[in-house]
């Protein structure tokens, strides 16, 4: 009886520190959220700036000719999964929702992947990246990859026909949930080119261009699409602490009900057994007399 009440503490014992453990991760996944949350706020004003910018390009050109067209050749898919585990089915729907868009698209397509998980899930479906990266740890890590891929693709140079550049990554929604989603942000779509010609200065005082329009309008794309990786980057990661967290609140759920079952095995064990001590001592006495 001994031996079992103490295997018993041992295991209250192991329950409460893992419980301690999971209530960490858990403050460490939703102050993750509210940082790339804030990060995504953060950079909307900046997003706003460069489409001004393109206005400022576009208003006095009757035809934006010199905007990337669209292309007829391949497709570049960029998927931003995680490298970290204990997040539900993050990667495996992304993947899943990869592959049946991979199958319905009749130009040749090449893939790059940011995460580790993500690279082996797509390699299990027969779909081999070009190239990899890992998951960026912090804002400022998303920064240097954001620039490490512009820099490392020849393919996302804005040539006259560059080729399409379709991202997929997980977006969340309502407050601990997320979907896989997907982002063309190559060729640059028509309607958005309307909005930008039709959209008003915000002041009297109309912008000036200094130099070449068209220079200026692919640094404001270049601009526009380090700030498109940014977005997904960002809203990837606030997804992946996402599901981190309701994966932990799950965690936390059954280690509380199985904590409380070997609590109640635990004292009835040792009513038990102060029982058993008791009947002992009374058969005693009664032996003596």
């Amino acid at each position: 009886m001994t031996d079992t009440l103490l295997g018993l503490r041992r295991k209250i014992a192991s329950a409460r520190d893992l419980a301690s453990v999971v209530h960490t991760m858990k403050a460490l996944a939703a102050s993750g959220i509210h940082q790339y949350q804030e990060a995504v706020a953060a950079l909307e004003p900046y997003l706003d700036t460069v489409e001004l910018g393109l206005v400022a390009c576009l208003q006095p050109l009757p035809n934006a000719a010199i905007l990337p067209q669209a292309a007829t050749g391949e497709q570049l898919l960029i998927i931003i999964g995680s490298d970290q585990g204990l997040v539900g089915q993050f990667n495996e729907a992304l993947a899943t929702f990869v592959a049946n868009a991979v199958q319905h698209q009749s130009q040749p397509t090449r893939l790059i992947t940011v995460g580790e998980r993500i690279y082996d899930q797509l390699q299990d479906m027969n779909l081999r990246p070009i190239r990899h990266y890992p998951v960026p740890a912090s804002v400022t890590s998303i920064t240097e990859l954001c620039q490490t891929l512009l820099l490392d693709t020849p393919l996302l140079q804005l040539t006259a026909q560059p080729p399409g550049l379709v991202l997929y990554y997980n977006r969340p929604y309502q407050s601990t949930r997320y979907r896989p989603h997907r982002q063309t942000v190559l060729p640059i779509s028509q309607a958005w080119q309307d909005h930008l010609q039709l959209r008003h200065w915000p002041t009297n005082n109309l912008p000036e261009l200094y130099g070449s329009a068209e220079t200026t309008l692919r640094s404001l794309l270049q601009e526009y699409l380090f700030a498109s990786l940014f977005r997904a980057c960002a809203e990837s990661l606030a997804s992946e602490h996402s599901s981190r967290l309701a994966a932990m609140q799950r965690a936390e759920t059954n280690i509380n009900e199985q904590l409380d079952l070997l609590q109640h095995h635990y004292h009835r064990r040792r009513q038990d057994s102060i029982d058993a001590e008791l009947f002992d001592v009374l058969y005693g006495f009664e032996s003596l007399e």
